[in-house]
């Protein structure tokens, strides 16, 4: 009898996407790069944006996946991938539409028992505030009532994390098909891959260093302060996807590898 094969730990996960990213690491940045800056010039433009946002968004999402499954197969690569689900236009639209619609109805379940626990909690809103009404504890509350809030909704995005992946391995499949096959590949390593994100916390706050003496730099010595100040926002921006190209890089190659793996297993 054949031995299944043994799934790779993370840590493994994470040093084979390191040494597959140094080999690649130009043209992956510069993938990441573009595909950022496309967003980030897109959220300047008001309604258009937003909905070219909506409409490319899967698209974009689709390309940048096939581009880092490619890297980490040891694969050609081009800039070209990025682009490359816009010839799947229709199926990555609706997977992007059907994945947020399945994550807000799932939000949607605990929506009703959270604001009965507010009102039962806090009352009438003008009480919140009031501090000989234990108002540390009334807060800490509210806290809670979201965060109960959100857990449908990030155990659904779990769920549905690898179809895009799918998607890219098969696109005759279509976008209810990926998100079907996610949800079975996902059956049981949900909370492998929450621990894989959040091995990246250390790279992300270190990626914020530069965002933070641009900041200070524009504010004190340029004297900007204006949040809605394009300059600044502009280049604020540009700075944010600047020193996050490694960890992003990084993680998306990791997130590759994760699904490899995952596929690896199911197939034997």
């Amino acid at each position: 009898m054949e031995q299944k094969k043994k799934s790779m730990t993370i840590k493994e996960i994470k040093k084979l996407s390191r040494q597959q990213l140094e080999a690649n690491s130009k043209i992956a940045y510069l993938v990441v790069f573009v595909y950022f800056f496309i967003f980030f010039i897109l959220s300047f433009i008001p309604i258009i944006g937003s909905i070219a946002l909506f409409v490319f968004g899967g698209a974009l999402l689709l390309g940048i996946t096939t581009f880092f499954l490619r890297l980490a197969r040891e694969e050609k690569l081009e800039i070209d991938y990025l682009f490359s689900g816009f010839k799947k236009l229709g199926s990555s639209f609706l997977l992007y539409f059907l994945e947020g619609l399945f994550i807000f109805l799932w939000s949607l379940i605990t929506i009703i028992p959270s604001l009965i626990l507010y009102f039962l909690m806090f009352g009438t809103g003008e009480s919140i505030y009031n501090y000989e009404d234990n108002y540390i504890i009334k807060v800490f509350g509210l806290f809670v009532v979201f965060i109960i809030l959100l857990i449908p909704a990030i155990i659904a995005a779990y769920r549905y994390s690898m179809a895009y992946y799918v998607l890219s391995d098969c696109p005759d499949i279509g976008a209810y098909g990926a998100i079907v096959e996610s949800k079975k590949i996902m059956k049981g390593n949900k909370l492998k891959l929450f621990y894989l994100q959040i091995s990246f916390i250390g790279w992300g706050i270190l990626s914020y260093i530069p965002v933070l003496i641009v900041l200070l730099i524009c504010s004190k010595v340029f004297g900007i302060h204006d949040s809605n100040n394009f300059i600044f926002k502009f280049v604020l921006g540009l700075t944010r996807i600047i020193s996050s190209m490694f960890v992003l890089s990084y993680m998306q190659t990791a997130m590759a590898n994760f699904y490899i793996d995952l596929k690896s297993g199911h197939e034997e």
